[in-house]
């Protein structure tokens, strides 16, 4: 287990299959965007850039000729990825035995005895006693603040309904306003979403006895639950606010840009110190009342209200007020502060700590004996370069500490030898501290900057061995390469933090002359060149080949560029419009992360026999009658085995409608992403009003059938919740059926 987990979270495992059907949806996405992109040659296109809810399409242009040359590129291309002949053997990149333990590992966490965790910071890994994490979790959810108010309360399925509720009038009056959109009202309604799902992950960095649980930190998902539609409308129109006040930094490049400005001017005074702050437990300590009142007064001063401020606010409102999460099958309210987990939130921090960063400059203009010549912040860390006293700096900062009742602070700071007893504080001595990314010290008047990393960090960078494509795995070497070179001012300590880097990469199997190749350009790259910022381009024009990595498949890029080639040389309009090849991109393989990790705890349930195979619901539903029950589903002479349980209730299916006459036993195949007792309801409305438009209404309304002739089965459940794929295994099992030629399906026209 300990080699399979020595591989990092981040390694991607090759599957014993190619997804053949994903890839088929990929290609059937590429040439939607290719046509729409021959379309819009010389017009004015839809400007889709600034959409919050991008919808997954599949129309084509109507009433337009789509050029012979361009059908003949797509299909060409189609053709030779879809060739099983062009298939490159590959050998599974997890030994048998890590395949095992994988499964081990899977198995333990079911069985509830162990809990694995992705440690807080520095790419670790945390495995813990079942009930010793569920007792963390708990130590959290039932905390109090200092004046006994507790952070969350625990609710029943009641509160989810009313939330919903909430949410949803507060969008059907926006909708009737025309402040949203109809596609905007769809993509926000918490209809079919469910609550939020709490997890801790663990900060081994912090202080604590061997063999305890670390300090955790507590996420709530915002993925898939309630709020998270308005939560990411929110997030939309309030980042930019959230960047806009001064002590705003982006990233450690733009916080190296600031220090380099800083050296490049006279050198700092004897008396100058360097000083960290960090926030202690900033998102669950901001009051609602007051985060909201400041995120209205930063709103209220953008320049575009086409979005009202109050409408933001409500929403913001209903995300505090309403975040609903469950833990351990029961559900909790949060009570206090934001969640980290929610879209909006980091920003709503930034915003609300901007008034904060205006009271600390106010503090420190008090003290004329002292001077604060930098405030920066990232989220929740200060940076404060301050010329003064240590003791003054305390002073400083016990004021600080004191300003608000509930945002309180830990602190940091550089010492000098020199300094007067008289004005020394009682910290440890400390030449350099760390902030982001760096350390930082004061050298010679000058601020230096080298690279940082916690005790506890572990050397997991991506394997060689990783089901990744070839040039991502050779673009890490350079790219950290980079980042000393960016980090590191001094070129000794620079030179010592590259070949620590290489030792670290050649552990991890990099070759050698990938490595010495990487650094010596990256060291080709003079510093303030690194610093740069760099304006990326947001939209590349042309389509984009997007799909799963996977290194069994034909060479994606050089099948397109040599039919493009073609193409071009053919149809000179053509080679305007697709003034190069197509870009492939690539979406990695499931990783180690995916398969080990979950934010849900397992259900309390007793190990029950899978019985595999369609069966009724045994509720006595209207669609009981018509289930097929059995293992297997044979149309037309071929065989299909049922591989999962299923009954009425089974969503996200493909289906077989049969006939159940003897000498017909003709089948339908469709597809629903809705229970398939409702799309079962669907097919006998047909029958009854005699929809002869629809194959099963003309079918069973055939002299001699009825209602009572119609069965239905599940075939398979799609593994994945998206209308595309299911549609295409729709299509997979209609042509292994060949039930357009000896069934009930009709080719689209």
């Amino acid at each position: 287990m300990t080699s399979l987990l020595n591989r990092g979270f981040n390694f991607s495992i090759l599957p014993e299959k190619i997804d053949m059907t994903q890839i088929n949806v990929d290609l059937k996405r590429f040439k939607r965007a290719a046509i729409w992109n021959e379309f819009w040659f010389g017009r004015e296109s839809e400007d889709q850039t600034d959409l919050i809810f991008k919808k997954e399409k599949d129309n084509l242009p109507k009433n337009h000729t789509v050029p012979e040359d361009l059908k003949t590129f797509l299909s060409a291309v189609t053709s030779e990825i879809q060739d099983p002949r062009n298939r490159i053997t590959e050998k599974s990149n997890l030994p048998h035995d890590e395949q095992q333990a994988l499964k081990e590992l899977v198995k333990l966490q079911k069985e509830k005895h162990i809990v694995i965790k992705a440690c807080d910071k520095g790419a670790g890994i945390i495995i813990l006693d079942y009930s010793e994490y569920v007792k963390a979790c708990y130590k959290h959810l039932t905390s109090s603040q200092s004046e006994g108010n507790p952070y969350y309360t625990q609710v029943d399925a009641l509160e989810v309904e009313r939330s919903k509720a909430q949410i949803e009038n507060t969008l059907l009056e926006a909708l009737k306003n025309n402040i949203i959109s109809q596609d905007e009202f769809h993509a926000m309604n918490p209809k079919d979403k469910e609550p939020g799902r709490f997890y801790c992950n663990f900060k081994v960095h912090k202080k604590h006895e061997h063999g305890q649980t670390p300090p955790e930190r507590p996420i709530i998902s915002g993925s898939g639950s309630l709020t998270e539609g308005i939560g990411m409308y929110v997030n939309h129109h309030i980042k930019e606010t959230g960047t806009k006040h001064p002590t705003y930094l982006q990233d450690t490049s733009d916080f190296l840009r600031i220090i380099e400005e800083i050296n490049d001017g006279p050198k700092l005074p004897s008396n100058a110190l360097i000083a960290t702050l960090d926030v202690h437990t900033l998102f669950t300590n901001i009051a609602h009342e007051e985060g909201l009142a400041c995120t209205k007064e930063q709103l209220d001063k953008r320049i575009d209200q086409k979005i009202p401020t109050d409408f933001l606010i409500k929403l913001m409102k209903l995300i505090l007020y309403n975040n609903i999460f469950e833990f351990h099958e029961s559900y909790w309210k949060q009570n206090i502060g934001a969640a980290m987990g929610s879209k909006p939130v980091p920003h709503y921090a930034d915003i609300f700590m901007s008034q904060i960063d205006e009271k600390i400059e106010a503090l420190a203009e008090e003290d004329k004996a002292a001077f604060l010549a930098l405030l920066k912040r990232f989220l929740d860390d200060f940076f404060l370069l301050y010329f003064g006293s240590s003791r003054k700096l305390h002073d400083l900062f016990e004021k600080i500490n004191n300003m608000h009742p509930t945002i309180k602070f830990t602190m940091s700071h550089t010492t000098r030898d020199d300094e007067p007893l008289e004005d020394r504080c009682d910290c440890d001595a400390m030449t350099s501290i760390p902030f982001l990314d760096t350390s930082c010290s004061i050298i010679e008047g000058r601020i230096d900057t080298d690279l940082f990393k916690k005790e506890t960090d572990r050397n997991q960078y991506l394997l060689p061995s990783s089901c990744h494509p070839s040039q991502t795995k050779k673009a890490i070497p350079f790219g950290l390469s980079m980042r000393i070179i960016r980090i590191c001012r001094d070129p000794e300590k620079r030179d010592q933090r590259l070949q620590e880097m290489r030792k670290q990469l050649m552990d991890r199997g990099y070759p050698n002359l990938l490595l010495d190749s990487a650094i010596e350009r990256a060291r080709q790259i003079p510093r303030k060149v690194a610093l740069r910022r760099v304006n990326r381009q947001k939209k590349t024009n042309g389509p984009i080949f997007a799909h799963t990595y996977d290194p069994r498949l034909p060479p994606m890029a050089q099948i397109q560029a040599r039919h493009w080639r073609t193409m071009v040389h053919r149809n000179s309009y053509l080679a305007e419009v697709f003034t190069r090849p197509p870009l492939t991109a690539y979406r990695r393989q499931p990783n180690l992360r995916n398969y080990l990790i979950r934010a849900k705890l397992p259900k309390n349930e007793r190990n029950k026999r899978v019985i595999k195979g369609m069966k009724k619901c045994g509720k006595g539903c209207p669609a009981c009658p018509y289930i097929k029950e059995g293992k297997s589903v044979k149309i037309n002479n071929k065989e299909w085995k049922i591989n999962k349980p299923y009954d009425c209730n089974s969503f996200n299916v493909v289906y077989a409608v049969i006939c159940k006459k003897e000498k017909c036993k003709k089948a339908y195949l469709g597809e629903t992403k809705r229970m398939l007792k409702f799309r079962l309801a669907d097919h006998c409305g047909y029958v009854r009003n005699q929809t002869l438009d629809k194959a099963t209404g003309e079918h069973f309304s055939l002299p001699g059938h009825s209602l009572s002739d119609l069965s239905i089965t599940v075939i398979e459940q799609s593994k994945r919740n998206n209308n595309l794929y299911r549609k295409e295994r729709e299509e997979y099992h209609i042509n292994r059926f060949n039930t357009f030629y000896k069934g009930l399906n009709k080719k689209k026209k």
